[in-house]
């Protein structure tokens, strides 16, 4: 590690005090990682939403190295909900993992304070805060960390300081949104403004070139009159509704609007469902697509509250360059697919699936929960 990084007061001391206990060489470069990502994120450019993940990243596997730990998980909570983002390790145990804890995360969330979870001399889970001032509250969720002599005392001071740099990389995507979506209702404004400005200047136009008719004959006159009138009815309809879209905005995101979905579905099924998101979510649909996907989740959550008498429920948003997954998985009492249905349910959801080129995938077993997957294309 290069003697001369220039690194933020409190993570050279601690540095500086792992290299007085004697770590070993390999721990040495894995927080020399940590430390050089911290310093590469000053002048990053995290304005996309992949390149603030891979920045995470890199801190979550340094993290997770350091600690030989099962896994290391960015959650956030919004709106009461726990969102399940970036996960290191595990990440089959990471959903689960995470509800259990869930009473914790939301403890540290409000306390700021970091907790250990677990008995001393065993492998513990550390719960830090991701201090942030303009994105959504979060923590980062460390697991199963083994209790090394080299670390003993200072590993939950350094998954803070990770969770600090989180917390920066957070706050400066939010501050890029925000200037965006600024510089687009600025936008929206102006051409709200220009399009007054056409229809009257159209208006305008138009009475003249009537005032000029009035010397036709009266056949000639009612043939041109209704046909301007006509012209001028769609020309209005038309532009009417686009400025009033430009005025209002495009409306809610897909994950805002499951955000409120899961909201409500949480006194309906006595539980909070946890959200999982990976990848760009907001960007692989078509507007039309997004309705799809809640009239999906709506009828899974409720097929969940009406049969599966489950405890949890996990729904997972996963977008790539080609696909877009919803899966939801509960712990209820699950069924056997081989019985047949007496409901249309999983027909009506394999049929939303099928006309936008997807398929519906149920798994199940009694006792063992259900798994729905339902996968459409991506824009790209």
């Amino acid at each position: 590690m290069d003697p001369g990084l220039e690194l933020p007061g409190d993570a050279r001391t601690l540095l500086d005090a792992v290299l007085a206990i004697g770590a070993d060489v390999d721990l040495h470069a894995v927080l020399g990682r940590i430390l050089e990502a911290s310093r590469r994120l000053t002048d990053a450019d995290l304005s996309g939403t992949g390149r603030a993940e891979d920045a995470i990243g890199e801190l979550g596997r340094a993290l997770r190295e350091v600690g030989d730990a099962r896994l290391v998980a960015h959650v956030r909570l919004t709106d009461g909900i726990l969102e399940l983002g970036q996960v290191l390790g595990d990440t089959e145990a990471a959903p689960r993992l995470v509800e259990s804890l869930s009473e914790v995360v939301g403890e540290v969330v409000r306390t700021r304070t970091s907790q250990e979870v677990g008995s001393a001399g065993d492998p513990t889970t550390l719960v830090v805060p991701v201090p942030t001032r303009l994105a959504d509250p979060g923590v980062l969720v460390v697991d199963r960390v083994e209790d090394r002599p080299v670390l003993r005392g200072i590993m939950l001071d350094l998954a803070a300081v990770a969770a600090s740099q989180v917390g920066l990389i957070l706050d400066r995507q939010e501050a890029l949104r925000e200037q965006a979506r600024l510089l687009v209702a600025r936008d929206r404004q102006r051409i709200a403004r220009d399009l007054h400005d056409l229809v009257i200047q159209r208006l305008f136009a138009t009475g003249m070139q009537l005032q000029g008719a009035r010397d036709l004959d009266v056949a000639e006159l009612r043939t041109r009159v209704d046909g301007t009138v006509a012209e001028l009815d769609g020309a209005i309809d038309e532009l009417r509704s686009v400025i009033f879209e430009l005025g209002t905005g495009a409306g809610r995101s897909l994950v805002e609007d499951v955000r409120s979905l899961l909201g409500e579905y949480a006194g309906v099924l006595g539980f909070q469902p946890l959200l999982r998101l990976q990848g760009p979510v907001d960007r692989a649909l078509a507007p039309e697509a997004g309705g799809h996907v809640l009239g999906t989740l709506r009828e899974a959550l409720s097929n969940v509250a009406r049969h599966a008498g489950a405890g949890s429920v996990c729904v997972e948003l996963t977008a790539s360059s080609a696909w877009f997954r919803l899966r939801v998985v509960d712990d209820g009492a699950g069924f056997d697919p081989a019985e047949p249905s007496t409901g249309r349910g999983t027909a009506n959801l394999r049929g939303r699936a099928e006309e936008l080129g997807g398929h519906l995938l149920v798994t199940s077993a009694p006792g063992a929960g259900t798994t729905l997957e339902w996968v459409i294309p991506a824009v790209g």
